[in-house]
């Protein structure tokens, strides 16, 4: 899709569009959402409690988040990177630190527990 570097893109299935009535299709939700860029996010953190943040770990999962490094996530996600903030930090003590960040176009790393460039 021009003007979106880097973005991956979820697209209605040709069955489910098939499907549709004319009326249905002339809905801004349903022509809006034809088409959702996923932009990649990388999440840090300062873990500073202990514990072992099962249930942070658990919700990074339901966003299929890839470790990067000790206490970092890269995810994609139609959220903006305050609402993922805000949907993580409930499972974060109030003493830890989180970062959200939107990933460019250009990205590479050495010896990272994942392939930000595969993303």
């Amino acid at each position: 899709m021009p003007g979106v570097s880097g973005g991956r893109f979820v697209r209605v299935s040709a069955e489910f569009e098939n499907g549709l009535t004319d009326a249905a299709l002339l809905s801004p939700f349903l022509r809006y959402n034809r088409c959702v860029s996923l932009k990649l996010y990388l999440v840090s953190c300062d873990l500073l409690t202990a514990g072992d943040y099962a249930s942070f770990k658990s919700r990074l999962r339901t966003f299929e988040a890839r470790q990067v490094l000790v206490n970092q996530w890269a995810l994609h996600s139609t959220h903006s990177a305050k609402e993922l903030k805000e949907i993580l930090r409930q499972f974060l003590d109030d003493g830890d630190r989180i970062v959200v960040t939107e990933v460019g176009a250009e990205r590479s790393s050495r010896r990272a527990l994942c392939n930000l460039a595969e993303m």
